[in-house]
């Protein structure tokens, strides 16, 4: 099947067909942070972060807990990652029957950027974070830090818990790009960050070649995904081998010209 894209239109809401476009080859480190910070997703995010560590600068009170706290939260990444990956960016619109008749319901913004993505994996343009979800994240984030943590830590650690989750997402965002989209990219030194690098690349490529429903996660170390795998193992949903999958570029949704899904 010919490489197609579903290129969405929020104003006309309908979708188009059209033909993978040519990108831009990115092979050095200095173009892919150039071409990452044309986009939306990560302008947001990097005003966040700055805006939020000075004020948390400002804030002061600091503690020897604040690491801790830090150490606490980053392990909660890979499963929430793996878990919005899996039920919400893979969601399928689903159709119930109540009273004799079929009800379509309403699907997810995020789960159609996301078909983009898998249609043309390489196209910076649905890489990153949509605009849609992007507006809510920093606050978001830091109106629920605020109301976790602020009565009983106090203001200094909601601070520190949010600069801690927008400085992950940041890396998301980064190594999801860097990694696993700019294939012609590799860092000529050895050593972390080319092992980093690497490492993205070939557990994310195969998710979007091979088989979209294993190798979720992505800026994370695999344990998770590793776990997670061996589990639908046990309960018959994967395979021990990874099978070539035929709907890995539409994660199973097929959209015509007027927006209406087919299957």
């Amino acid at each position: 099947m010919a490489l197609q894209q579903q290129l969405y239109s929020s104003k006309k809401g309908r979708c188009a067909m059209t033909q993978s476009r040519n990108h831009r080859p990115i092979t050095t480190l200095g173009q892919g942070l150039t071409e990452m910070y044309r986009r939306h997703s990560p302008r947001v995010l990097v005003s966040s972060i700055v805006l939020l560590a000075f004020i948390r600068i400002c804030w002061g009170h600091w503690t020897v807990w604040h690491p801790v706290l830090i150490a606490a939260l980053l392990p909660l990444g890979p499963p929430v990652e793996y878990y919005f990956h899996r039920n919400y960016l893979h969601y399928r619109p689903r159709t119930i029957r109540f009273w004799g008749r079929a009800w379509q319901l309403p699907d997810l913004a995020g789960a159609q950027s996301h078909r983009l993505h898998h249609a043309d994996p390489d196209n910076p343009q649905d890489i990153f974070i949509p605009d849609c979800i992007m507006r809510w994240i920093p606050c978001g984030v830091i109106g629920g830090c605020l109301a976790v943590f602020g009565p009983t830590l106090g203001i200094g650690y909601a601070l520190t818990a949010a600069l801690t989750i927008l400085t992950r997402v940041l890396s998301y965002e980064t190594l999801h790009y860097l990694g696993g989209h700019c294939p012609h990219y590799v860092p000529k030194r050895r050593g972390l960050w080319r092992w980093i690098i690497l490492s993205v690349r070939k557990r994310h490529r195969p998710h979007h070649l091979v088989n979209e429903h294993y190798h979720m996660q992505v800026a994370s170390f695999p344990w998770w995904d590793e776990m997670a795998e061996r589990i639908a193992r046990r309960r018959g949903r994967l395979g021990a081998k990874i099978p070539k999958s035929g709907t890995a570029r539409n994660l199973g949704v097929i959209i015509d010209r007027q927006g209406a899904i087919i299957d």
